[in-house]
């Protein structure tokens, strides 16, 4: 048996400089985390002393794999000294060209469903009338015929009052009218009789008007052998561009034909579509070369894709974005909404250019100014970032749910044989002990190459065996010793990680996901839940470990657990750590009643208010330094306080409200529902079968019976006090109904 899992460590050592030498991967982490000098400076301009113009060049459907830079040498060039970022281009509705458009232009996720084809020039025909009169009478106001305007900009408006937070679309545009600017917007991405401008609603203004419009069939150019007959003409929309005013101060340019492309592939032979899209790259990218020439020392230029594309069926989860001009070096884009080296969300493009012109963000804008990270910066370490953060998308839900899945059928199983009698129960044992150690390995997978997902899930399963068998082996000096190997190796593993950055919970799947975009940085729910239910189930296994060898080393313990618990409790709450406000909410009320139940400290109404104000202390004072630091330093613990200051208990209900129905929504339908259920239930029933078990237990191992109640604690103070509570009352519980059920057949065995 020694031999086997010696074997085992061997071959995961060796794992990952195979397959680094075989194709060329590193470790996980590695390749997600660029490695930048130190300097991040904002993204901004005013070189020659006279106000920036933005030039937003958008082009829908276009992928990462279409820039190559030894083939493309506009491409190139923006790449070589421009900066670039991953682009999470996510909306409050599905991600179509329509809604990225809007949320590109309010710095808040909108939705803007079919106002792609009700975007006009004004001086263009509408059902016999021009597009400016149609306008005027759906709006009470008149637009010069040079205008281009949104016809159902009410109905936009009307779509984004639904939605449970602030926002204005075409705050963007609003604020460059504010200061005096103007807006244009050129070219389309019509295909057939289909209108599709919806770079429109990136440029317009609150009322749903562009000051300079181009949109029109003027900026195409016949093309017999193109599908639809028209692709753009670049060589129009750059004469056009040449002539705009000193005043304009945001252009956006649609470059439509990969999007017409995309469109129209289903109709087209699969060699002609791969043809006639090298050559759409190849128009675009000599656009680009002679776009960033006619540039101004104080002008910047952005390349956005807000649709992603999709070939072979599988579409990309994140786009390409890249910056070139003005104040920007060569290097990575970051934000403080994501935190992360190269990866940027579409809300904070607004506030980016309000940044460049010096202008403060709009209120409802909940995006963050992008700050630019000199160096280090490739097309292969970029393309590396994406797929790590694709097999993390594409492995949470096969993986997770068949951990879940496998954790409720053992749980029920093992119920079932406590109280059924079976004789040979020492065989499922193992199984709860891998269970326990499944996390850490999610954990420590990133520290290997994870060239594809059946690598990644024989990475868990190889590491799991692992930490399986080292605790088995350390049952031979106490009954004990496995909870104390794999929960106190899990919770200092978690701790380690936050305190270096949290790269290898950025990489793992047990945790955030930057396509879905919910968190990007600090602890997340499922590893606060595994943190809390790890550090209190271990410490509970070491004071009784500790009782077994001498009372002295037990109140040594005791009070270590002390140092152990504050510092668990600053890293969830710190914002430059966990950042996790219901994480430390669950903190205070498990970790003081745990030590509470360790020194046996009878529980009255006087302590529980004394623990309720040091909890809100403790909470408050982190929410004050963190709303103190500047709003590009804080965290969305400060910018939700922010938000709650500006809007008063409006915007206070607001935040509880769209919290309430996350939570209500993940659990109707995610299967940690189910695991929760499964193990409060699990524990409740065996409070009553076998009768005397859980008393024999509680008598045997007080302390750790105690730590159960702590960690039952966490689960429920977790389910409460967070957006998605039930992800991280479940894994809390990891370390709760596990163990006691481990217990429950050692002693009948």
């Amino acid at each position: 048996m020694r031999k086997f899992w010696g074997c085992l460590l061997v071959f995961l050592l060796c794992w990952g400089g195979w397959v680094d030498r075989a194709a060329g991967y590193t470790p996980a982490w590695q390749a997600a985390r660029p490695e930048s000098p130190a300097g991040i400076q904002a993204v901004a301009a005013g070189t020659d002393g006279r106000p920036g113009r933005v030039v937003i060049i958008t082009v829908n459907r276009l992928r990462l794999n279409d820039l190559k830079p030894d083939r493309l040498p506009g491409f190139n060039r923006l790449l070589a000294h421009g900066a670039a970022a991953l682009l999470n281009v996510n909306t409050a509705g599905s991600i179509t060209p329509d809604n990225s458009a809007a949320t590109l232009g309010a710095g808040a996720h909108l939705k803007a469903e079919g106002s792609g084809s009700t975007a006009f020039q004004a001086r263009e025909k509408v059902d016999g009338a021009s597009a400016g009169a149609v306008y005027a009478q759906r709006t009470g106001k008149t637009v010069p015929d040079r205008a281009a305007v949104q016809l159902d900009i009410n109905e936009v408006l009307q779509q984004n009052r639904l939605l449970p937070y602030a926002n204005q679309p075409g705050a963007l545009g609003q604020a460059v009218h504010k200061q005096g600017g103007l807006t244009a917007v050129m070219g389309n991405s019509d295909w057939g009789t289909s209108l599709q401008r919806s770079a429109v609603n990136l440029a317009m203004d609150e009322q749903g008007v562009v000051d300079y419009g181009l949109i029109g069939r003027e900026c195409l150019r016949p093309d017999p052998f193109f599908p639809g007959g028209y692709r753009t003409d670049y060589r129009y929309i750059m004469q056009q561009y040449r002539a705009l005013p000193e005043q304009v101060r945001l252009v956006v340019i649609d470059a439509g034909d990969l999007s017409r492309l995309y469109e129209q592939a289903r109709y087209l032979d699969l060699q002609r579509y791969q043809v006639l899209k090298q050559q759409a790259v190849q128009e675009l990218d000599a656009f680009l070369a002679e776009m960033a020439g006619a540039l101004r020392r104080s002008d910047l230029l952005l390349l956005v894709v807000p649709a992603p594309g999709e070939e072979g069926g599988r579409r990309d989860y994140l786009t390409p974005l890249l910056a070139y001009g003005a104040g920007v070096k060569p290097g990575w884009l970051s934000s403080p909404t994501t935190k992360r080296p190269g990866l940027v969300m579409s809300t904070d493009i607004a506030p980016t250019l309000l940044a460049f012109w010096g202008q403060e963000p709009v209120p409802g804008m909940t995006g963050r100014a992008m700050q630019l990270l000199p160096g280090g910066m490739d097309y292969f370490r970029l393309q590396q970032m994406y797929g790590q953060i694709a097999l993390v998308y594409d492995a949470r839900w096969p993986l997770l749910q068949t951990y879940a899945v496998f954790q409720v059928l053992l749980l029920l199983v093992t119920v079932g044989l406590i109280i059924f009698k079976w004789h040979r129960q020492e065989y499922i044992k193992p199984f709860l002990l891998a269970v326990m150690a499944v996390p850490l390995a999610f954990l420590l997978a990133g520290l290997l190459p994870q060239p594809h997902l059946p690598a990644l899930a024989g990475e868990v399963l190889l590491i799991t065996l692992l930490l399986t068998g080292l605790s088995m082996f350390m049952q031979r000096y106490h009954l004990l010793a496995p909870f104390l190997v794999i929960c106190l190796l899990t919770a200092l593993g978690i701790l380690l990680d936050t305190w270096q950055g949290g790269r290898l919970q950025g990489v793992s799947v047990f945790s955030y996901d930057p396509v879905v975009g919910a968190r990007f940085y600090g602890i997340g729910n499922e590893y606060m839940g595994v943190l809390l239910g790890a550090l209190i189930a271990g410490s509970g296994a070491v004071l009784s470990v500790a009782a077994a060898a001498a009372p002295a080393w037990q109140a040594a313990m005791r009070l270590l657990c002390l140092p152990a618990f504050g510092l668990a409790l600053y890293t969830l709450a710190a914002p430059g750590l966990g950042t996790n406000v219901g994480g430390t909410i669950a903190a205070l009320i498990s970790l003081p009643l745990t030590l509470l139940l360790y020194f046996r400290v009878r529980m009255n109404w006087r302590v529980i208010l004394a623990l309720a104000l040091l909890a809100g202390l403790f909470l408050g004072g982190f929410i004050l330094y963190d709303i103190s630091r500047p709003v590009a330093q804080q965290s969305h613990i400060g910018r939700a306080a922010g938000e709650v200051l500006a809007g008063g208990m409006g915007a206070f209900w607001q935040i509880v409200q769209r919290k309430t129905e996350v939570n209500i929504r993940l659990i109707k339908y995610t299967i940690w529902s189910r695991v929760f259920i499964a193990s409060l239930g699990s524990l409740c029933l065996l409070f009553y079968r076998p009768v005397g078990v859980m008393k024999k237990i509680q008598l045997k191992y007080p302390q750790l019976f105690a730590a159960f109640a702590g960690v039952t604690a966490a689960s429920i103070g977790a389910l409460i006090f967070n957006d998605s509570g039930i992800v991280a009352a479940a894994t809390a519980m990891i370390y709760a109904a596990p163990p006691m059920l481990y217990l429950i057949l050692s002693e009948r065995s």
